[in-house]
Formats: structure tokens, C-alpha cells, sequence
């Protein structure tokens, strides 16, 4: 069990000893049983903590569902106001062994630099379109140059517009690579070398002070593992209560079922031990339950006593594949308990019946398992296999129930 929680590392991580929620799970899982009576089904928020495993870290209630935190039982403690610790999550102190050694930086000799200038490198060819397309044109008449000048003024749109398209004169962001002075590598090393020792010096401090500070958390985790450790009864159990803590609204059965003698047995005794917590004719969608114990704030119980065969029609009930699966199902998801005896349990041992129900209100109203330990070998006494339906037949042919009614 403990493996399969992950508890053996979990444990030694924090330093706990007491590994009472552990035993806690594996006795709540011993007596969840479907094939033999007593049976016992627990409410689906139970099944999702008995399921969790043990994970490190800081992450706390609320944020993974499918582990169990150091932080649970923390705040377990902290809600229960128990004194000697602040019930804080203590973090590790930085082991300066992981850091990385501060280096000597190295001074570069060169600089690489950013700068503007202008595209003028179309300029020439561009000029020398003009030329070229222009001159003709004073050749063709030299005794009246108004004409060249006339080329030249209806090129001029053309020509700039070619220079615009080319870029000329266009402001540009260039990179080029320098080599540093004597006086800016001299500035850069005394920059560097201050830096450095500064780093040097705040890593040796660290150093220095790990071995005290890894000293007073060890202390400080010592002390909180052995207060959760006295205090584990109480914290476990806060654990448990806090996951069954739900509100029904019980709806009444309009038509409820006909009774019988051994289930007027087991009300009459549960009356005497819990008066206001036993509900009768109340119903939960299309199912009736026997006997219902609700004490107003908690998951409910689903009390069932199971005979093998109708008493008038000799129709087998109850039996493995007989549909309270099913049933057994839908109470769970609404987390409800399910507790359901034989009738020949109730008729022979109404006593023990009686105390493993009070086992289970004592767990449900204070999430404490002790008195579920003390019933556990009584369930072990008194435990009948579940009948098949062809068992449930023999039991007919054989007048089986008149042989304890």
C-alpha cells in the first residue's frame, strides 16, 4: 500500500513517521466489498481521496484533484488550530552548488555597430540616361536648341521618377564591424572585472550562509513532521470528513414499498441510537431505499436488507447480475453510501448490524476510522457470500427464509 501511494518517498522527503492516513486508506479498502454481505459501497468524493497518491511539491487542495499534498495536511492542521507551527510550506534553500561558478568574462576586441546613410550608388547611371537620351536631341537641330530643351524638359518627370523607383538618395541602416580602441577595451575591462568580482562575492556569501540556512530549515521541517505526526488522528481525520461533507435534499415516497419483519428489526434499533438521523419512505430517482441515515450535512447511508426470494411469489431477488448493481451504482455517483445486509445477518446478528452502522456514522460525522478497525473482524464473523439466481432458487426449493423469520 505504501508503495502504491507513493508514501515511502513522499515520507522521507518531509520527514513524517506516522502513516496513519495510509492505514487509514487501506482499511477503508479492505472493507469495500461487493461480494460478500455486508456489503459496503462508499460515495464517489470518497473513492476520488482513498485513489489519490502522494506527490511533492507546492501545489495545494484545489489545484490536482488526483494527488495528495504535503498542503492537505497542513491545512488540515492550520483549520484545526493546532499550536506549535505557523503550518507554513517550507521551501529548500537554494543549494549554491547548483548555481554556476561565476567566469572571467571575455573582452571583445571588435564592435559591431549600426549606421545611416544614402543610396547614391543609381545616381550615376540615372545621369547618364539623361545625358544619353537628351544630347540627341540638340543634335538633330543645332541652329535651334530650344528643342533639346524642350526633350530635356518632358524627360525630366520620366527620369525622376525612375530615381525615386531606384532608391536614389534613400536613407539606409547598415551594419559594419570596427575594431575597438585601446581606451574603450581598457573601459570595457574594468567594467567587466567589477562585475565579475561582484558576482564572485555574492556567490561565495551564498555559500557561506547555505550550511546555516539548510541547517534551520531541517530543524524547522523536524519540528513541523513531529507535530503532524502527534497530531495525525486528528489532522487524517479532518481529511476525511472535509471530502464527505455534502448536502440532499431527501424527497419523500408518495407510495413506499411494503415492509418487512427484519427491516422493522433493524429501524426499531437504529431508532434508539440515532432518533433524528433515521429517515424511512424517502426516495432518490426512481429507486426507494429500505432505511436512509442522514444527519443533515454529511454523504447519506443507503440501508438495504437483501433476501434471496420474494416470500408470496418465490421470485428470486437480490442476486449477483440481478440489477442492484445498477442501482448500487446511481446512489454512489449521487454520493450516497451504500450499506446493504442479508436478511439472515439481521435476523442472527442484529447487534453487530447495529454496530457497524454506528462504525460508519462515527466515520462519516468525524472522519475517524477507529471504531471501523474494532468492527472489521466482526464483519469478518459475520460475512455471507452474495447469492447467484440459481442459489436464490435452491433457497426456495430448500424454505430458507422460514427457517429464521
Amino acid at each position: 500500500m505504501t508503495d502504491t501511494l507513493n508514501w515511502n518517498f513522499f515520507s522521507e522527503t518531509y520527514h513524517l513517521k506516522n502513516d496513519k492516513y495510509v492505514q487509514d486508506v487501506a482499511l477503508l479498502q479492505r472493507l469495500q466489498r461487493t461480494d460478500c454481505y455486508p456489503v459496503i459501497l462508499y460515495p464517489e468524493l470518497l473513492c476520488e481521496q482513498l485513489a489519490k497518491k502522494f506527490l511533492i511539491g507546492s501545489v495545494g487542495v484545489g489545484k490536482d484533484k488526483s494527488h495528495i499534498f504535503l498542503h492537505d495536511f497542513l491545512n488540515a492542521a492550520k483549520q484545526l488550530n493546532i499550536k506549535g507551527d505557523d503550518w507554513q510550506f517550507l521551501i529548500h534553500p537554494f543549494n549554491p552548488k547548483d548555481a554556476t561558478v561565476p567566469q572571467r568574462p571575455h573582452i571583445p576586441t571588435e564592435k559591431t555597430e549600426c549606421y545611416e546613410s544614402h543610396n547614391w550608388g543609381c545616381l550615376i547611371p540615372v545621369l547618364i540616361m539623361v545625358i544619353l537620351f537628351t544630347l540627341p536631341a540638340f543634335f538633330i537641330s543645332p541652329e535651334d536648341p530650344g528643342l533639346g530643351v524642350i526633350v530635356a524638359i518632358l524627360w525630366i518627370p520620366f527620369i525622376l521618377l525612375m530615381a525615386h523607383k531606384m532608391g536614389v538618395g534613400k536613407s539606409e541602416t547598415k551594419v559594419r564591424t570596427r575594431k575597438l580602441t585601446q581606451h574603450e577595451i581598457n573601459q570595457l575591462e574594468q567594467e567587466a572585472l567589477k562585475k565579475y568580482q561582484n558576482n564572485l562575492e555574492a556567490y561565495r556569501k551564498l555559500r557561506a550562509e547555505y550550511d546555516d540556512k539548510k541547517m534551520e530549515f531541517e530543524q524547522r521541517l523536524d519540528s513541523q513532521a513531529k507535530l503532524l505526526d502527534r497530531h495525525s488522528n486528528r489532522i487524517v481525520a479532518s481529511i476525511f470528513k472535509r471530502c464527505l461533507i455534502t448536502y440532499h435534499q431527501l424527497k419523500n415516497n408518495n407510495e413506499p414499498p411494503q415492509r418487512g419483519a427484519s427491516e422493522n428489526d433493524l429501524f426499531y434499533a437504529l431508532m434508539k441510537e440515532f432518533p433524528s438521523y433515521i429517515k424511512i419512505d424517502k426516495v432518490l430517482g426512481a429507486y426507494s431505499p429500505d432505511l436512509v441515515l442522514y444527519n443533515g450535512c454529511s454523504c447519506p447511508i443507503d440501508i438495504e436488507i437483501d433476501e434471496p426470494y420474494e416470500f408470496q411469489t418465490k421470485k428470486e431477488i437480490h442476486y449477483i447480475g440481478g440489477g442492484d448493481e445498477e442501482r448500487n451504482k446511481f446512489f454512489v455517483q449521487n454520493n450516497w453510501f451504500v450499506l446493504r445486509f442479508s436478511e439472515n445477518q439481521i435476523n442472527n446478528h442484529l447487534k453487530e448490524c447495529v454496530n457497524i452502522v454506528k462504525a460508519l456514522v462515527d466515520f462519516i460525522e468525524w472522519g475517524d476510522t477507529s471504531k471501523l478497525y474494532n468492527v472489521e473482524k466482526t464483519i469478518a464473523n459475520i460475512q455471507e457470500q452474495r447469492w447467484t439466481k440459481e442459489q436464490s432458487r435452491m433457497f426456495v426449493i430448500e424454505n430458507y427464509r422460514s427457517k429464521y423469520r
